[in-house]
């Protein structure tokens, strides 16, 4: 093992205890990051991977990338870093051009041998690689850098000192995977013991870092530049200390505006000097662009000299020492071209700058074409020959206008001369997005008759620059004569919210842009748009619920565009064939589990009194209202389990609190001991009669529900039945997280119900999926299984089906599992709790907006959305399972309201609440929603919950349709069978629980 790998090994193994990544909220200690990097070496090992094999390592930006990154360089494997937002075939071709024969991504990995050919070059890896990065290439093409082991750890070392890394740190990571700093982060965080905090993308748009900042506690963040100016110096959070920024100049203002609150540094490095070269303390006085002085044993020069400048002495940055790349991968000419033999290696940066008086190093910029587009390097070589290849192109220049957007002119080829300019402008931008990384796919195409050219015929690219170009076209303007301006109006979506997520989104692109709504067609680039004001696009949709991603937004372009291609990634995800194949993966790996357990040793419980009943989800919005029903049907001779998901603090996996349940209902700290738990403000008899809880720091996530192996084993023994509640409800989630949590973690319950001892199962699930399927059925029977469905409209109605799939798979005739599908959750009878909930979003929502679109009596009539108290949900779903226990038999019920609610009885509900609601067109509704200042969303969401009026009824949105009740009927007879002697009757919803509804949501 090299040096590497061993300092990896040694702060696993020093740290073990605490916690090494926080994704999503989801904690992982290095002692469980360390089984998972043990897991990978194995299979990496039994696949015959050793020292010096180059694999391409994928996916995402999880905990399962970092284990796999550091299992790579824990066996001497060098990683050729990819990016899942490059295109498939630029990464194929990255892959190709490296001749990899291995892909690694979340733990499995695969021959990269068919993909790329038996028979392909492969170029010989020099000793000592660490690993391989791809850049912008000036011939072309993209090219390997081949960096080695020698400066990689002394940069890391060197960093996480200047930056004051250590036990207890939070390092937010937010840099682009396929982007050699990434490593810096990774690297720096595990080596010091801190936590690396993963988030989506839209949680570090630059409108909500600083609540992301604040909400994980972040210590250090290494941003673009161009998120310094998001940052408010009077609201940072106080954990915050230190800021990195590099790839760019950082804005002189910025940084005089932020380095007095906090360490504040400047890091200049290019790829092929491993990652980072200097780093520069930024001050208040912050003026020019000094990029500091070497780290790790590098040494500057100027080639050849430099000259005299007003500063001090200019020219092209040479960089020696031991970070310096081996070269290019497979390209000798530019390797001599670009890298000096000698004593020391040395590297040709092609970056100008200036050596002062003092001895500091200024950056002044380029000494070639190159540009740097938001902090990477871009040849615009690489962008005009994917032009060239695009379509019909003669020629091609590509350059950064006054406003920083990448413009590619091009010249049309002859046989092209019939084809409009739009229309090219669309085919050629399609084709790049098909072929380059986003940072590379021009902002910007414009189509001309001729460039310009030199005496000998060549492109002349300093006049034909965006820039040029644009000056050229202003002093023609000048000396035009005077005329009426012209003014070309945008498209304006119908009146009727006929598109209604394009026309949304139209709006929220134009907001962003800081100007009118766009058409549903209008390129969003185009228009000035940039990858940070797509992030504040996806942010604003995200939390009105609206499921768009940066990637989206980049290869749809158009608001129409967008809707389209989440359209069909909806449709391909949910198809039956998707789902069933989850399905089976999940019978198979119950199957095993069952092999394994031995669980003929006891029956399942008749009843809930004196159970051990093991309850997931304890802490959500069900859970919540269930939980203190579950303790008195228990009793004080059993015991309820509750399994939370592990908090953020670096706490030890055995400390033991039995505090139970903060005010907000969330535990305060990590709960591993078996202690009755007693319940603030109770007294008496009935308070002695409950059930004590232990509350089991864990996450349904993990295979063993992330307990120990002992703690996983007594519990299985002790529980007799189990509650599954927890799932991921979020209609802006991704499908793949939405698949996790749902299928994945039934799944993990599921084999947990069959270790040790034979266990009853409550699974709660969800209307949705009859609302959301296709064909959707006119009434929905509680002893249809769907089992003909064609597919889904929405990735969580997906996953629900999915998990009951699963059951029913695994347990065919029901004997021990009762499924309950709820409806829309709504307060309880005294109007406490679901603030978040839909309904209690749209009414807030509705109240900012201050308006409702143009409808009909007839449609305000006719749409209809069910409203099931949360409390009458939870003890209606606790009557049935002890039904079920009582008969020894499983059932599928189905809980909602008695009758559906009007969106009339809504609005009148509301005015008699005194909120005044104008009528407005659907165009203006969308604008309101994109520039009110609500920050949660909710505007957002009422005016996409909204979209059914207008469209016949029909749901354009089904993961964010309020109004899923319209034109259907939800069977009830079971479980009023079930329920018969009870006084659990389906609730009527009448005026007055309208209205202490849109008082509990205005509260």
């Amino acid at each position: 093992m090299n040096e590497l790998g061993q300092r990896l090994e040694r702060a696993l193994t020093q740290h073990a205890a605490r916690v090494a990544v926080l994704d999503r909220g989801r904690a992982y200690l290095y002692g469980q990051l360390s089984a998972r990097v043990v897991q990978v070496m194995a299979t990496l090992r039994e696949a015959g991977v050793s020292e010096g094999a180059l694999v391409a390592l994928g996916g995402g930006r999880d905990v399962l990338r970092v284990a796999d990154l550091v299992a790579l360089f824990k066996v001497g494997a060098c990683p050729l870093l990819l990016c899942p937002r490059w295109p498939r075939r630029y990464q194929e071709e990255c892959v190709r051009r490296s001749g990899a024969t291995w892909s690694l991504a979340a733990g499995r990995l695969a021959s990269t041998l068919v993909a790329r050919g038996h028979d392909s070059p492969r170029a010989q890896l020099p000793a000592g690689l660490a690993y391989v990065v791809y850049t912008s290439g000036s011939a072309g093409v993209p090219k390997g850098v081949l960096v080695p082991h020698a400066g990689l750890l002394p940069v890391l070392d060197t960093q996480r000192r200047a930056f004051g890394l250590e036990p207890g740190s939070r390092s937010l990571f937010m840099l682009g995977l396929g982007f050699d700093a990434s490593l810096s982060d990774l690297g720096t965080a595990i080596l010091a013991g801190a936590t690396l905090v993963l988030e989506d993308e839209v949680a570090c748009a630059p409108g909500r870092l600083g609540q992301t900042l604040a909400r994980h506690h972040v210590t250090y963040v290494d941003l673009p530049p161009a998120y310094l100016s998001s940052l408010d110096e009077r609201a940072l959070p106080p954990s915050l200390t230190t800021v990195v920024v590099g790839g760019e100049v950082p804005p002189a203002r910025d940084v005089r505006r932020l380095a007095p609150h906090v360490a504040l540094f400047n890091v200049y490095g290019p790829s092929e000097a491993t990652i980072c070269t200097s780093i520069a303390r930024c001050g208040s006085d912050w003026s020019r662009p000094f990029i500091g002085h070497p780290i790790a044993g590098i040494r500057y020069s100027l080639r050849d000299g430099g000259t005299p400048g007003p500063h001090g002495w200019e020219g092209e940055l040479v960089v020696e020492g031991p970070g310096v790349a081996y070269g290019y991968l497979g390209d000798e000419a530019q390797t001599r071209e670009r890298f000096r033999d000698g004593p020391v290696r040395a590297f040709c940066t092609g970056d100008r700058v200036c050596r002062t008086p003092s001895g500091a190093w200024e950056f002044l910029g380029r000494v070639d074409r190159q540009l740097k587009r938001r902090g990477q390097l871009v040849a615009p070589e690489h962008v005009e020959a994917a032009l060239l290849g695009a379509g019909p192109v003669a020629a091609a220049t590509v350059s950064l206008d006054a406003d920083e957007q990448l413009v590619a002119t091009v010249e049309r080829h002859p046989t092209a001369a019939q084809v409009a300019p739009r229309e090219l402008e669309a085919q050629l931008l399609a084709g790049l997005r098909e072929a380059l990384p986003p940072s590379l796919v021009p902002d910007r195409v414009k189509v001309v008759a001729a460039l310009p050219r030199t005496a000998n015929g060549k492109v002349a690219h300093d006049r034909a620059s965006a820039r040029a170009v644009a000056s050229t076209m202003r002093a023609a303007q000048r000396r035009a004569p005077a005329c009426a301006p012209t003014r070309s109006e945008p498209e304006v979506p119908g009146s009727r919210p006929s598109d209604g997520r394009a026309a949304l989104l139209a709006a929220l692109m134009g907001a962003a842009l800081g100007r009118a709504p766009l058409s549903p067609d209008d390129d969003f680039y185009a228009h000035g748009g940039d990858s940070l004001r797509a992030l504040e696009v996806v942010a604003r949709a995200e939390a009105g619920g609206l499921a768009v991603s940066v990637a989206d937004v980049a290869r749809g372009r158009t608001p129409r565009g967008v809707c389209e291609l989440r359209a069909s990634d909806t449709v391909g995800s949910c198809a039956r064939a998707t789902l069933e194949a989850a399905v089976s993966e999940g019978v198979r790996a119950v199957a095993i589990a069952r092999r394994t357990s031995g669980t003929y040793g006891h029956a399942a419980p008749a009843s809930l009194r004196g159970a051990h009943v093991l309850l997931t989800g304890a802490t959500g919005t069900l859970g919540g209202a269930l939980l203190e029903p579950l303790r008195a049907a228990v009793g004080r001779e059993g015991r309820v389990h509750c399994l939370v998901r592990r908090p953020a603090a670096p706490v030890s996996a055995e400390e033991d609190l039995a505090d139970g349940p903060a005010a907000g209902g969330a535990p305060q700290r990590v709960l591993g001991a078996r202690k009755p738990v007693p319940t603030p403000g109770r007294s008496g008899s009935a308070q002695d009669d409950q059930a004590p809880v232990s509350w089991l720091l864990g996450d349904v996530m993990d295979p063993m529900l992330g307990l120990a192996v002992d703690a996983y084993a007594q519990l299985a023994r002790d529980v007799g039945v189990v509650l599954h509640l927890a799932a991921q409800l979020n209609a802006a989630s991704t499908g793949r997280t939405l698949m996790q949590v749902n299928v994945d973690g039934t799944r993990h319950v599921l084999q947990f119900t069959l270790a040790a001892r034979p266990k009853a199962l409550l699974h709660v699930s969800t209307l949705s999926i009859f609302t959301d399927a296709a064909p959707r059925p006119e009434r929905c029977m509680e002893g249809d299984d769907l089992g003909d469905v064609a597919g889904f409209a929405s990735h969580y109605a997906a996953s629900k089906w999915a998990a009951e799939r699963l059951l029913r798979t695994v347990d065919p005739c029901s004997t021990r599992t009762t499924v309950v599908r709820l409806g829309l959750l709504s307060e309880d009878h005294v109007g406490r709790g679901v603030a978040r909930g839909h309904l209690a979003r749209v009414i807030r929502g509705l109240a900012a907006l201050g308006a409702r679109p143009h409808a009909t009596l007839e449609e305000l009539t006719s749409l209809r959305f069910d409203a099931t108290p949360v409390d009458h949900a939870a003890r209606a779903s606790l009557a049935l399972l002890t039904h079920d226990l009582r008969h020894g038999v499983g059932g599928t019920y189905h809980v909602a309201a008695a009758r559906s609610v009007s969106l009339a009885r809504l609005l009148r509900a509301m005015r008699l609440e005194g909120v005044v609601l104008e009528t407005c067109s659907w165009p203006e509704l969308c604008a309101r929603a994109a520039e009110s200042a609500d920050a949660s969303g909710d505007a957002v969401l009422a005016a996409l919950s909204l979209g059914r009026l207008g469209r016949g009824g029909a749901a354009e949105d089904p993961a964010l349709d309020l109004f899923a009740a319209t034109g259907t009927h939800f069977s009830l007879l079971d479980s009023r069978r079930a329920l018969f002697g009870t006084s659990l009757e389906p609730p009527e919803p009448d005026e007055r629980m309208l209205r202490r509804y849109v008082r509990s949501a205005l509260a």
